[in-house]
């Protein structure tokens, strides 16, 4: 069977959206730091890659549709989003000799799986239509009012239980959906949605076929490989773990190496991301897959990210040895209180000692910023704006990224916080071509136009410092 796997694109589309004169000249003194790995290219839904090899795997034909890929050449080319019409238009291309769709979609990107779903319902209403993602996982409220326009919805990781659906839905066989743990099935008999309790995790990591790159559109793309899944760490803010568990997970270490290998020679790349949402999680693990790397000598250059409780002089070492060129580490707050209120899990001692370890190792630091987490106050916002200002005079952190506090659909939000805005953009925290975040919540303490205001004061001293900053010399290995 032929099967479209669609990556659905961002809703960008909103006029409340404003120019930012802040955000234009962070953008533009962080384009002048040079390129950040697995950032400023295009970058596939690894998810639907993963998914494909599996399908692949199992004898199906499959074809990969990428709306933000297509959504971000046109924008470059017109200086335009896409129309609700181009969508269409390119989903029809799509969908010839086509028996089913596996539609993707962040949160940001929820009103275009709709679009997509329901149009393809109607287009082609003898098409099996199946729906995913971190969104989806998290929200699986959200799709009782989509009447009929999927069939099935996989909640969590999709590449053990999405052939087995493909097989059922194929036969027709409504019956055997209602064995499957995790998902949300369309019985036919009685017309009406069913969800089956439960949430998808591979059972063995390492039996997976490898992503199906060769759909990837474009060139110079980013190749993002897995050494674990999952995060120990429960941060209140964070969404991504929900979707790959607490529970760390372990990919053989010679399997990493083999895939690193795999890409390299099959698809002729000089560098790669660890995809691990918490590189050196499992200490022992890490450093053994980084040791493989260093005795492999393949030459390339790798990006990952990690937290600052994981690091030693070893892993440092490791890292450096290994080609990491650029390591991102999530500070969010300069203040204890709050990175206990957040259960951050580190020290401020942590971040000091650790970036002070990280000055002279030749890897670029990338730390990570969120302005109004809940409970802070004004002066816990300007007290971490001030360690920004102090890291960068330092060179202590080379490229900082400044997001603002938005309480995802589908986390718990703490009693302090009302959200104020639910539109799907409020969720861009500023990175869709330089679209400011519209403020989608207030604090105890501060207001959503108080803590935009902070944001951007953030952006201005960020800006000012990686101007007056000496650029590091990455462009040369850095593709």
């Amino acid at each position: 069977m032929k099967i479209l796997l669609v990556n659905c694109s961002p809703a960008r589309r909103s006029e409340a959206s404003r120019p930012s004169a802040h955000i234009e000249r962070y953008f533009a003194a962080l384009a002048k730091r040079g390129v950040k790995m697995g950032d400023q290219r295009h970058e596939a839904n690894n998810g639907l890659l993963s998914i494909a090899g599996s399908l692949l795997a199992h004898g199906h034909e499959t074809v990969y549709l990428d709306l933000n890929y297509d959504e971000i050449h046109h924008f470059q080319r017109h200086g335009a989003f896409f129309t609700e019409a181009d969508i269409i238009s390119l989903l029809d291309e799509a969908m010839d000799g086509v028996g089913m769709v596996l539609l993707s979609a962040l949160t940001i990107s929820f009103p275009i799986m709709k679009l997509c779903g329901r149009h393809i319902r109607q287009a082609y209403p003898g098409v099996p239509i199946m729906m995913g993602g971190i969104f989806a996982t998290l929200n699986p409220d959200k799709f009782s009012d989509l009447d009929d326009c999927f069939d099935v919805v996989v909640l969590g990781e999709g590449e053990e239980i999405v052939p087995k659906v493909v097989d059922m839905l194929a036969a027709k066989d409504d019956a055997s959906l209602s064995s499957l743990e995790g998902i949300i099935w369309r019985d036919q008999a009685r017309g009406e949605h069913i969800m089956n309790p439960g949430q998808n995790f591979v059972s063995d990591l390492d039996a997976l076929p490898f992503p199906a790159y060769e759909l990837m559109r474009g060139t110079n793309n980013v190749f993002r490989i897995f050494s674990a899944r999952g995060c120990p760490c429960v941060c209140t803010f964070c969404s991504p773990a929900h979707m790959s568990g607490h529970q760390l997970r372990l990919i053989n270490p010679e399997r990493v190496i083999e895939q690193i290998e795999y890409v390299h020679t099959r698809f002729h790349v000089q560098d790669f991301v660890f995809g691990d949402l918490t590189f050196l999680g499992d200490g022992a693990h890490s450093k053994t897959v980084l040791r493989l790397l260093i005795e492999k000598k393949l030459g390339m250059r790798f990006w990952c990210q990690s937290r600052f409780d994981c690091l030693d002089e070893e892993a440092v070492e490791l890292l450096r040895q290994a080609g990491c060129a650029q390591l991102a580490l999530g500070i969010e707050s300069f203040n204890q209180d709050i990175l206990e209120a957040v259960r951050k899990g580190i020290r401020v001692s942590d971040i000091l000692d650790k970036l002070a370890l990280l000055k002279d190792s030749g890897i670029e630091v990338q730390g990570y910023f969120v302005i109004g987490l809940p409970g802070e106050k004004r002066e816990t916002i300007l007290n971490t704006i001030e360690f920004l200002r102090y890291s960068l005079e330092e060179g202590l952190i080379h490229r900082p990224h400044i997001g603002v506090y938005v309480p995802f659909p589908g986390l718990p939000i703490p009693r302090e916080v009302t959200v104020v805005n639910t539109s799907y953009d409020a969720y861009t925290s500023g990175v869709f071509f330089d679209l400011p975040p519209r403020p989608a919540a207030r604090t105890k303490y501060l207001s959503e136009e108080e803590v935009f205001t902070l944001w951007e004061h953030a952006l201005t001293v960020a800006g000012e410092k990686l101007l007056q900053a000496p650029s590091p010399a990455m462009d040369a290995y850095i593709m």
